[in-house]
């Protein structure tokens, strides 16, 4: 094979700038999947919490929950069939006869951590977990943290917090808000249907 003179150094340089071209859109594809990677996980917890919403609201109507037992609360129980006496989990309810579980096949879960509902002064909201890393970089319960004293709703209003572009990655959820005729009235309801 002959070369003519400078054929060798320009063939080197093709090769140079097809390598350096390559890695770039290599990189370049990374980075917008990686981009991507983290708003589909934003939409999946999203879709996650809208869905443990409308059980709760749906747990509400049938059993009328009173209480959670603690500060933070997994959601463990929405698999259950059948359970004795009024709490299932953490959850104390009024009519439990009324429990049309299982909910769910499995507890949900987002990066192996099962969701809670945070009891605090301002109600009670479905939450990610703590240690769940949200795609504006921070961690719930190392730089969100979410107790007592959170203020929930400027919180699912705030992008530094938990809001993200496909909606609020927190629900609020009813626990306890009828009176004791109400409660009554509907304890007469539920027995005549039995």
């Amino acid at each position: 094979m002959v070369y003519k003179k400078g054929s060798r150094s320009s063939h080197g340089l093709l090769k140079w700038t097809t390598v350096l071209v390559f890695s770039c859109v290599l990189a370049l594809s990374m980075l917008m999947w990686w981009n991507r990677s983290k708003e589909i996980a934003d939409i999946a917890l999203h879709h996650d919490i809208e869905m443990l919403s409308k059980i709760f609201e749906k747990i509400h109507k049938d059993c009328y929950i009173l209480d959670f037992k603690h500060t933070k609360n997994h959601i463990d129980f929405l698999n259950v069939i059948h359970f004795v006496g009024n709490e299932v989990g953490s959850m104390n309810l009024a009519f439990s006869k009324n429990w049309h579980g299982p909910y769910l096949k499995n507890n949900p879960k987002f990066h192996e951590k099962l969701y809670a509902i945070l009891k605090n002064k301002h109600g009670y909201f479905i939450i990610p977990a703590d240690g769940v890393v949200l795609s504006n970089g921070k961690e719930i319960g190392k730089d969100i943290i979410l107790d007592e004293h959170t203020d929930m709703r400027r919180m699912m209003h705030s992008d530094d917090g938990l809001r993200c572009p496909s909606g609020s990655l927190a629900a609020p959820i009813q626990v306890g808000s009828r009176t004791l005729a109400q409660m009554t009235q509907d304890s007469a309801l539920f027995q005549s249907i039995d």
